[in-house]
């Protein structure tokens, strides 16, 4: 089923109100994506995802918000004699936007969090293990006068997560990147760097390759450093980033490489 464009009073194009329903994929993050901040560093096992919203049903299904209704994982809670409150993973979506259009995805989740009382925040979800992600079952892509649903929406979908995964594999191998992704501001400076130095800036340790134009591929407006992708990236990421494509996956979802990255058992 085609999804219906919708514009306001100013002509911007609005996120139609049956996808708002769907949310989406990137789901997988979510559970994790939090953790970083509540220094894991000092406990491989448990993660505290803190600053979300909780709101449970009458059948006791839960909904997790984070950052404005971008992620959210939705679950069941119960009672358990030892561990109190638990709080049980069935789903993970996503949706994030782009001045171009808009990507929403669904995926089956499995994963178990214990919920504590905060002070502050009424309870934390803490969480004493990875959240394990299907492969989106649902997603609906639009750019600019094109919508794209179904099967191919969710091929197109998991193709990026694949992309956006090897590019995190790489990250993840960087010490720095591990403090700096306690903040989601400062980590997307970090890693925007590592692989956009053209955009970012160049990291420490590292200078601009030849500018004649056989050491530069143009692409999404950016000539990019072939010098650079060949002594600093990996082989498998070198020509998705030297094409623009790793790029234009960042631009339209920068906070699923951060999700991602923080849910990764070894950055904990």
């Amino acid at each position: 089923m085609m999804h219906t464009r919708q514009t306001n009073r100013k002509g911007k194009t609005q996120r139609p109100a049956a996808s708002r329903s769907i949310s989406a994929a990137a789901a997988l993050l979510v559970a994790a994506a939090v953790i970083a901040a509540s220094g894991c560093a000092s406990n491989a096992s448990k993660r505290e995802i803190n600053g979300w919203k909780l709101t449970e049903t009458e059948e006791g299904a839960a909904l997790v918000r984070y950052e404005k209704d971008r992620l959210r994982i939705l679950g069941e809670i119960s009672e358990e004699e030892t561990e109190g409150r638990v709080f049980t993973v069935r789903e993970v979506r996503w949706f994030s936007n782009w001045n171009d259009g808009w990507t929403e995805a669904v995926l089956f989740a499995d994963g178990t969090a214990r919920l504590v009382p905060s002070e502050k925040k009424g309870e934390t979800a803490v969480f004493e293990g990875p959240v394990l992600l299907d492969e989106p079952y649902s997603a609906a892509i639009r750019y600019r006068d094109t919508v794209i649903v179904g099967a191919e929406a969710a091929s197109a979908f998991k193709r990026r997560l694949d992309r956006i995964e090897a590019a995190v594999e790489f990250l993840s191998a960087r010490e720095e990147l591990r403090e700096r992704a306690k903040s989601r501001k400062t980590f997307i400076r970090g890693a925007g760097s590592l692989l956009f130095p053209e955009v970012y800036g160049y990291p420490d340790g590292s200078r601009p390759g030849p500018k004649q134009a056989d050491n530069r591929s143009k692409a999404e407006g950016i000539s990019w450093d072939l010098a650079y992708s060949a002594e600093y990236i990996p082989a498998e990421l070198a020509e998705i980033r030297n094409s623009g494509t790793l790029f234009r996956d960042w631009e339209e979802t920068a906070d699923l490489f951060y999700f991602i990255f923080i849910m990764r058992s070894d950055t904990k």
